[in-house]
C-alpha cells in the first residue's frame, strides 16, 4: 500500500489584530496581490485566483457587518519537487460600517471595525511521497534528511519564514499608514521596493 506524504509541520504563525478605521477592500486586495505577485496558487486548481475556501458575511440588525473569510495557497519554492509550502489565512471581522472620512482634502468612504488576520504557514517535505514509497529510497529518507539535505531543509524554512514575516510587516505597514484612497487594479503592478526578497 502506497504511503501518504508525511505531515506538513509549522513554520510560522501569528496574528494581527486591528481596530480603528481602514479600507477593507484595498486590504483583501493588497494581500492578494502581494501572494500572488511571489508564486502563491490555489491548492487544487493551481490559480491565484481560486484561493477563497470559505466566505461569510453577516449583516446585523444595525447594518453592522461580520466576515468569516479562508483562503488557501501553496507554492513549490523554486520549482522544487521536494518541498512544499502551504498557507492558510483566516480573515475575520467584526462590526463593519461604512465611514466617510476626510483623505487628501475631500471625502472618501473606509470601513470602521475590527479585523484579525491570522497566517499560518507550513512547509512538507517529500510531498509526493517520491522517496516514501520508493523500495530502495524509503531505508534511506531519514537518513538522507538529517544528513545530506539538513542544509537545504534549513534554507527553505528560513526562506518560508522570511517571506511570511515581510508579507506580515506589509500588512501592518498598510494598516497603519491608513490608507483610504479609491480603489485601484494593482495586479501586475508592485512599486519598486515593495515586498521583494
Amino acid at each position: 500500500m502506497p504511503e501518504k506524504p508525511p505531515e506538513p509541520f509549522q513554520i510560522f504563525k501569528t496574528s494581527i489584530k486591528f481596530k480603528e478605521v481602514f479600507d477593507l477592500q484595498g486590504l483583501y486586495t493588497l494581500m492578494h496581490a502581494l501572494l500572488t505577485e511571489r508564486g502563491w496558487v490555489d491548492p487544487d486548481a493551481n490559480s491565484p485566483d481560486m484561493h477563497e475556501v470559505s466566505y461569510l458575511e453577516k449583516v446585523s440588525s444595525t447594518g453592522a457587518k461580520t466576515h468569516m473569510i479562508v483562503w488557501q495557497f501553496h507554492k513549490m519554492p523554486e520549482k522544487s519537487k521536494f518541498f512544499k509550502w502551504l498557507l492558510k489565512i483566516n480573515i475575520n471581522t467584526s462590526d463593519i460600517m461604512t465611514v466617510e472620512v476626510m483623505s487628501q482634502g475631500r471625502k472618501v468612504k473606509a470601513n470602521k471595525g475590527g479585523v484579525d488576520i491570522t497566517i499560518d504557514a507550513k512547509m512538507q517535505i517529500d510531498y509526493m511521497a517520491v522517496w516514501a514509497n520508493h523500495p530502495f529510497l524509503a531505508l534511506f529518507k531519514q537518513w538522507f534528511e538529517k544528513k545530506i539535505y539538513k542544509a537545504e531543509i534549513n534554507r527553505m524554512k528560513g526562506d518560508l519564514f522570511n517571506e511570511m514575516t515581510e508579507f506580515q510587516a506589509r500588512i501592518k505597514q498598510y494598516l497603519e499608514l491608513k490608507q483610504f484612497l479609491p480603489a485601484i487594479d494593482i495586479r501586475g503592478f508592485v512599486p519598486p521596493g515593495v515586498y521583494r526578497g
